[in-house]
């Protein structure tokens, strides 16, 4: 069994140094030195496919954020594809919102690649639209990248309690999430300067790792009795994961990893992928589900993985609430005379909006 301590992890501290020896962090016995990105970008993180997309050094992300977080320019390569429709839009979700807002569902989900800069403005453009279209609404920002406990610091920074340079520290962001803290800091600010709350969604790194190592069920069960409602029979979740693991459709083949379909390692790490979003749902949907919060949006921010195909984050929120939420994935791509290249269209099960914008490694 996975030891523990006798408690659901924390996740937060007191900051301080990483150390390179093999310390409990959250609760969890892990090395000192593994970051959720490092899980992210190696073997086990690849299996959740949530790390495409080519790394920019951490040295560019200011200038890339003071290059493209300011109005788009003009004749810039940029398109949303709304696949209801069938038609490519320009990309200006005020316009677009203002036409749809009646019947736009109280759950807005954005799954960006973490480490384009492009992805991060069209986020902050539909938090910017969503607040200037709807001033009486209560919004509220739901994030990946910051755990469910961490929610005392993101209370402390809205009310200008810590600036931004705390809330950095006080929840460990280098340890618990890893990527260039500069990519968020821009809607993190606007959060604070628009008093606009922001929910912590995410379940501590270190049980998903040891899920991922041992299985749920060697977890402490008072550990277990604190995580989500899961559903591992989700066909369409199962066959897009075996696909990022380049498993065969016949469960005989050995994939990028060293195992197939059937076996425990597997299962393993099935279970920790299909843990991170039902966590992430659970958290949102407990949010919408208050009485309190009857009448408020959120704009959840996940990587893409947890969004394409809606079967991870968005149809686990709706199972909960029985509401339909409204998904918008932007994609990093190729373009040619100003179209992006796609040879087939996204079909409306991949995503309501699918913004195209250029790829990480054409801003270098």
């Amino acid at each position: 069994r996975v030891v523990l301590s006798g408690r659901l992890p924390a996740g937060v501290g007191a900051g301080g140094r990483r150390s390179s020896r093999r310390r409990q962090r959250g609760g969890v016995f892990m090395s000192g030195d593994t970051t959720r990105r490092d899980f992210v970008l190696s073997s086990s993180g690849a299996l959740l496919g949530l790390g495409a997309g080519l790394a920019l050094p951490a040295q560019k992300a200011d200038a890339m954020w003071s290059s493209f977080v300011g109005p788009r320019k003009y004749g810039e390569e940029e398109s949303i594809f709304d696949t209801k429709i069938g038609s490519y839009l320009p990309p200006r979700p005020l316009q677009l919102f203002e036409r749809r807002l009646r019947n736009l569902p109280r759950a807005v989900i954005v799954g960006e690649t973490h480490t384009n800069p492009l992805h991060h403005r069209a986020e902050l453009e539909v938090i910017e639209s969503l607040h200037q279209l709807e001033p009486d609404r209560p919004l509220v920002i739901g994030m990946e990248h910051f755990y469910r406990q961490h929610q005392p610091y993101l209370n402390a920074f809205i009310s200008r309690k810590i600036n931004l340079v705390k809330l950095h520290e006080l929840t460990q962001w280098d340890s618990t999430f890893g990527y260039e803290f500069a990519m968020w800091s821009p809607i993190l600010q606007y959060c604070q300067d628009n008093a606009v709350p922001i929910l912590g969604l995410n379940v501590p790194y270190p049980v998903v790792h040891a899920v991922s190592q041992y299985g749920i069920e060697q977890l402490p069960v008072e550990v277990q009795a604190r995580l989500p409602e899961m559903d591992l029979r989700n066909e369409r979740h199962l066959e897009r994961f075996k696909l990022n693991l380049g498993l065969s459709d016949d469960n005989t083949g050995v994939g990028n990893h060293g195992f197939n379909s059937s076996s425990p390692a597997f299962h393993r790490y099935y279970q920790a992928a299909t843990l991170w979003d039902e966590y992430m749902a659970e958290s949102a949907s407990k949010f919408l589900s208050r009485p309190e919060n009857s009448s408020s949006r959120i704009v959840v921010l996940a990587g893409a993985a947890h969004v394409a195909g809606r079967d991870g984050i968005p149809d686990r929120i709706s199972r909960r609430i029985g509401e339909s939420c409204f998904t918008i994935l932007p994609q990093g791509v190729q373009w040619e005379n100003h179209n992006p290249k796609i040879t087939v269209p996204p079909r409306r099960d991949f995503a309501d909006w699918v913004w195209y914008t250029r790829r990480e490694i054409d801003l270098v």
